[in-house]
């Protein structure tokens, strides 16, 4: 194999694909990017056995063929090549000489049939959403999924499709975060994604013209963003019925400003630290709430004058779970229901459903 390519696009791309790179393989051919030079490009890979990627790019092909080389030293040679054409040759023994400039390194390549082929499937159905919008929901509801693995249909998000309206939704046992968008598709579908394939897409830089394109299949999905292919496995299990989970009724409400609330929380939340946990406490009357912490370490109070609708209310929360849902409402004015002090909150915006929080309560003493 030979070819010669720009540093810099060389760099990008490989920036980019590295981080589905396996770095605790048991097999060490996972540690490296596979490299294949054809008909007048190179083709980049690599995968985890979780989560693939690939991409093109332009480059002089003297000689076809193909190597993997480990990740890590490939992306740190190229990092610090001086100009911006390298020149990349690999002979009968795998041996790979990368030069630019006065440069010259050598690195010990790895067979490419060691290599795992990513996952082909047969195509159900497809969906061409704006990369910006797919990118702010996957941020809205990220912060729910669950890092617990005895759970595993939960350490993904639901994507649940129907009469155009895409529910994404992230449960974790303690809260729930569903974002909804109108999408333009007529099928009806519901596939889990893992957490971690999620945070793959983004990763990558868009513009607001960019388009992803998600295609789905029975079992793995690929989301092909601008020149790169990420393909992934699909979650199986069945996912909590989050609609059943939602009542429309409120025994206490009240709008608020998000930020003025946030302050609030913000300010008792200092009382906490990983190793004193105590509930920040709310109690809700006709007209104001006041907010209390008490650890170990002292006390906080703060009162915060209001109009409620409904029955008073002492409930306390998790100031963290409450501050994840607080940071990811979209707008200022938000509407906050409650049905009981060990009923969930709900968190909607004041105008539409584009997003719904829901925090369980902590029991208070």
């Amino acid at each position: 194999m030979e070819f010669t390519c720009s540093r810099k696009a060389l760099f990008e791309k490989l920036t980019n694909i590295q981080r589905t790179v396996s770095t605790k393989a048991v097999i060490p051919v996972l540690e490296g990017i596979l490299i294949k030079a054809y008909d007048g490009k190179i083709t980049l890979c690599s995968y985890d056995l979780e989560i693939g990627t690939t991409t093109d790019m332009d480059a002089n092909i003297v000689q076809q063929g193909e190597v993997v080389l480990k990740a890590k030293l490939l992306v740190d040679v190229v990092s610090k090549l001086p100009s911006d054409n390298v020149h990349i040759s690999t002979n009968d023994k795998l041996v790979t000489e990368i030069k630019c400039g006065s440069v010259k390194y050598q690195l010990a390549g790895i067979s490419p049939v060691e290599f795992p082929d990513l996952p082909t499937f047969e195509e159900k159905t497809r969906l061409t959403i704006k990369a910006t919008l797919l990118q702010d929901m996957i941020r809205k509801v990220r912060y729910a999924i669950s890092d617990n693995n005895q759970k595993p249909v939960y350490t993904g998000a639901l994507f649940d499709i129907k009469d155009k309206m895409l529910n994404l939704v992230a449960v974790d046992g303690f809260r729930m975060a569903i974002r909804r968008e109108l999408v333009n598709m007529d099928n009806n579908l519901k596939f889990i994604v893992p957490g971690k394939t999620l945070s793959e897409v983004l990763r990558f830089n868009v513009n607001d013209d960019d388009n992803i394109e998600v295609i789905i299949g029975q079992r793995h999905i690929t989301f092909k963003i601008n020149e790169y292919h990420l393909v992934s496995r699909l979650l199986d299990g069945i996912f909590i019925d989050y609609n059943a989970t939602v009542t429309d009724t409120a025994e206490t409400s009240f709008v608020v400003s998000k930020s003025t609330f946030m302050g609030c929380i913000e300010r008792m939340a200092i009382m906490n630290s990983d190793k004193l946990v105590s509930p920040v406490t709310c109690v809700i009357s006709e007209n104001e709430i006041k907010f209390s912490s008490v650890t170990s370490a002292g006390s906080a109070d703060e009162t915060l004058e209001i109009m409620v609708h409904g029955d008073p209310l002492t409930i306390g929360f998790n100031n963290r779970y409450l501050l994840d849902a607080l940071r990811n409402c979209d707008t200022d004015k938000i509407k906050m229901d409650f049905n009981g002090a060990r009923k969930p909150l709900k968190i909607m915006p004041l105008d539409g459903d584009s997003f719904l929080f829901i925090v369980l309560p902590m029991r208070l003493s």
